[in-house]
């Protein structure tokens, strides 16, 4: 009998792209046909996301679509932190039949040996194979035993917990066979990596970076504090096989927000360390996450904000709007600020971000970069791809047989403001 046909999407972070693209792995060889979302599937599953109320709202909404696409009688399958934390409420809506609170690799089973709805399964075992993208992701480390008071991703993703070296080595060596170029290292507190084996991120990085025929290696996200002159120094001495660009969840440029939030950290501290990045690896492409309108930020805190990102060199940003999560400490907070607050301060964020995007692109006219490929196309018609610094790039003049490569290009000029992220340029091969 033929198997069905699966659609699968996911929302958020990295760490929800890796348990996504899993799932469509393991799907595809139990012999499953995987579709694109939209196209006719007898199942759909989405990885939902619960870090803001803007989230939680996208979630639902893609569950809506999900369930009016699906072929009737079909399933809609919610996966992901939402689906962790509020499942419950998730089944409540109309069409969707099941909820799955954790990576589903295990899925080809359950959907063979069972066709009722209406339920909630385990949590289940998750593969590593990305047969749709150049770039794959790897997932190292899940959980967090952080105290932040806004976060609800920790209540969902349980505590922090380690993937061993050595199987994260073998995952690494089984994506550099199938012709994967770059590997995203992924996991909800990745520089927590290690802490229960008396190890750190970077022993699981010198062990990675002996995988022979390894393209490069990029960081999904990184905390302040934990930017080590060990770890900044690893990666400006690996030869361009670790990615130049680091992600950090700023938050705030206020200490008495960080304090509020419970982050662990100052901001001198944090300044300090991302000094020393910007010092150690040349060329570095530096993202922020940004959480404005906290319960009791001032006008002052929040300009002290746009200071410290413009002051540390950043890129990018990633703008975030506090939206008070369920479960979470400063959901009780006094001082939470007003919905027109909270969409100017969002906005101003955002303009800055454009800029430094901007400014960003800007430094980088005839530099050499490396670049992978990408399989699709801008509206150019040009090939896309990514560079170590984490720019966007358009390709001039490639053949098609260049996709999923690494390529040496020199940044020719910046073309459109950015709506979000990181800033494209136009780049010419060598």
């Amino acid at each position: 009998m033929k198997k069905p046909r699966v659609a699968v999407i996911s929302l958020g972070c990295k760490l929800n792209a890796y348990e996504a693209e899993a799932t469509r792995s393991a799907l595809t060889a139990a012999g499953y046909e995987a579709v694109e979302f939209g196209e006719d599937a007898e199942v759909c599953l989405v990885y939902t996301c619960t870090v803001t109320g803007r989230a939680d709202s996208r979630s639902r909404n893609l569950l809506r679509r999900a369930a009016k696409a699906v072929t009737p009688g079909g399933r809609v399958i919610a996966a992901g932190c939402y689906a962790r934390t509020d499942g419950d409420k998730l089944l409540e809506i109309e069409g969707v039949t099941d909820v799955a609170p954790g990576p589903v690799a295990e899925l080809p089973g359950i959907l063979d040996k069972t066709q009722e709805n209406t339920r909630r399964w385990s949590d289940l075992t998750e593969g590593d194979s990305f047969s749709y993208h150049t770039r794959a992701f790897l997932k190292v480390q899940d959980g967090c035993d952080g105290v932040c008071s806004f976060c609800k991703v920790r209540i969902a993703r349980g505590p922090a917990r380690s993937r061993p070296a050595a199987d994260a080595r073998l995952a690494l060596e089984r994506l550099v066979k199938a012709g994967h170029r770059e590997v995203v290292l992924t996991g909800v507190h990745l520089g927590y990596w290690g802490k229960e084996f008396g190890q750190t991120l970077s022993d699981l990085l010198r062990e990675l970076l002996m995988v022979q025929g390894l393209g490069r290696i990029r960081l999904s996200s990184m905390e302040p504090q934990e930017l080590t002159d060990e770890l900044l120094t690893l990666i400006a001495g690996s030869e361009g096989r670790m990615a130049p660009h680091l992600h950090v969840p700023l938050q705030s440029g206020s200490d008495v927000v960080l304090h509020a939030m419970r982050r662990g950290y100052r901001l001198e501290q944090a300044m300090e360390r991302m000094a020393a990045a910007r010092r150690l690896i040349p060329n570095l492409g530096l993202g922020l996450d940004v959480l404005t309108s906290f319960p009791g930020e001032t006008k002052a805190d929040f300009n002290a904000t746009l200071h410290a990102a413009r002051e540390c060199g950043a890129s990018y940003l990633h703008v975030f709007s506090y939206s008070p999560r369920p479960g979470t400490p400063a959901a009780d907070y006094p001082g939470q600020l007003s919905p027109e607050v909270k969409k100017e301060r969002s906005r101003l964020a955002r303009r800055l971000s454009r800029q430094l995007a901007m400014e960003y692109a800007e430094s980088q006219v005839g530099k050499e970069l490396s670049v992978l490929v990408e399989r699709h196309r801008a509206a150019s018609g040009r090939l896309l791809g990514v560079a170590g610094n984490y720019l966007r790039c358009e390709l001039l003049d490639l053949p098609d047989d260049r996709a999923g490569r690494l390529i040496t290009t020199r940044v020719i000029e910046p073309l459109n403001e950015p709506v979000h992220g990181p800033a494209k340029v136009l780049c010419q091969q060598l």
